[in-house]
């Protein structure tokens, strides 16, 4: 197995000068050498699991089709606004969502973002546009002050000042920390298995060639025809198409039953282990991604519930800071928040807030704010009230209690 994945990552082409996310030698001295060399950490590879592996890339296609989907607003100090010169520059190079997208697929499978701020001849800004992280350097002094970004594609490298580049990620590599670390890397081995598993499936059938069931022959065959009757049965037999036929030959001596085993199929629970653990790494339910087994209306709803909570809200927020660094660059007093219209939890935060208002916990407005809202300007939405009362609660608790029958001294 081993091998078989060395060689699926062989080739591999390290590229850094002096800091760069594919310099991770780190892995050789963790695993150290079993049965063979393991399968090399770096960029590539990762890159060429979210090719191949289906689960890998449907969990990455998941999080861009729901982070982010129902686009953005811009605010200035609470106040919500447009800017026609910030939406100009997010529809370039593809516009919005296909910028959102791109920075989703590199922050979940190398873990980070680079994005070149583009410039027009005269300085003024011209638009963003993301970077393959498997090209980027980073050239920094001892003390991690970054001095130039540069990117080698083919045989040609381009150097970038450091304001020309947005770099970003979510959890900081401690081996290298000028670099993020993200999720595929924690389940190399069981992405790289499962695709083996499925070659192994496959060969199962196209290289089998086995048939049910032998009819052997009395006389013997020389050496020299050895070759063509191996050829001839492996036409005869192979593929699935031809499985379970019976070999005749035209000297029938006795009839010989083979039991075939099935032991190289039994990849269906180590698959299904895979799926689990790409799953587990990328947040992402099973369910998402179709698989059924198990899950039932209960659990699917508590499942989707937790998807959207933790794993796209954080991921939302993550944009909300790189979008907000891209456009401070045109205006700093703007801010970008991604638009939270997601029906599986904006109810539930919705009905929770409402409760806390009625019992004048809360002000409406910081209702509004709890569930993505921009602040009412209504006299009232700043006042504490408590459901079925109207007025102020200072004024309620000031207001003189009415005299009951009970208090009448006479």
């Amino acid at each position: 197995m081993f091998s078989s994945i060395q060689k699926f990552v062989s080739g591999i082409d390290w590229r850094w000068l002096l800091y760069s996310p594919n310099q991770t030698g780190w892995w050789s001295t963790l695993i150290d050498r079993i049965d063979t060399e393991p399968p090399n950490p770096c960029l590539d590879t990762f890159y060429r699991l979210y090719r191949e592996s289906s689960d890998l890339r449907r969990c990455v296609e998941e999080k861009q089709q729901t982070a982010g989907k129902d686009g953005y607003a811009l605010s200035r100090t609470d106040d919500e606004v447009e800017s026609p010169v910030i939406a100009e520059l997010l529809s370039t190079y593809g516009g919005f969502a296909r910028l959102k997208n791109d920075i989703i697929r590199d922050h979940e499978v190398a873990g980070n973002v680079f994005i070149e701020v583009v410039r027009w001849p005269t300085g003024r800004l011209a638009g963003f546009r993301t970077l393959d992280p498997r090209s980027m350097s980073i050239r920094a002094t001892a003390t991690g002050e970054i001095i130039e970004y540069i990117q080698r594609v083919g045989g040609r490298t381009t150097s970038f000042h450091p304001d020309d580049i947005v770099h970003a990620f979510s959890a900081r590599d401690p081996d290298n920390p000028l670099f993020g670390m993200g999720n595929v890397e924690g389940v190399l081995y069981d992405i790289a298995g499962d695709l083996e598993a499925a070659k192994s499936n496959w060969a199962f059938f196209a290289n089998g060639w086995s048939p049910d069931r032998i009819i052997s022959i009395g006389r013997e065959f020389g050496d020299e025809n050895a070759r063509e009757v191996t050829d001839a049965l492996k036409t005869q037999f192979r593929g699935g198409k031809n499985a379970h036929k019976t070999l005749y030959s035209n000297a029938v001596d006795k009839v010989i039953t083979l039991a075939e085993s099935r032991k190289d199929m039994e990849f269906l629970n180590l698959r299904r282990y895979a799926t689990e653990r790409i799953c587990a790494a990328m947040g992402v339910p099973r369910i998402i991604l179709g698989y059924t087994e198990g899950i039932n209306y209960t659990n699917a709803e508590t499942q989707m519930a937790k998807y959207i909570e933790n794993t796209i809200r954080p991921l939302e927020r993550f944009l909300e800071e790189v979008f907000t660094r891209l456009i401070a660059l045109s205006d700093p007093s703007l801010s970008l928040r991604i638009v939270d219209n997601h029906s599986d939890g904006i109810a539930e935060r919705t009905e929770s807030v409402s409760r806390l208002v009625d019992r004048g916990v809360i002000t409406r407005n910081e209702a509004r704010e709890e569930i993505g809202y921009s602040r009412s300007d209504e006299e009232e939405a700043d006042t504490l009230v408590v459901s079925g009362v109207v007025g102020r609660l200072e004024d309620i608790v000031a207001r003189p209690r009415a005299q009951s029958v009970s208090d009448d001294p006479a």
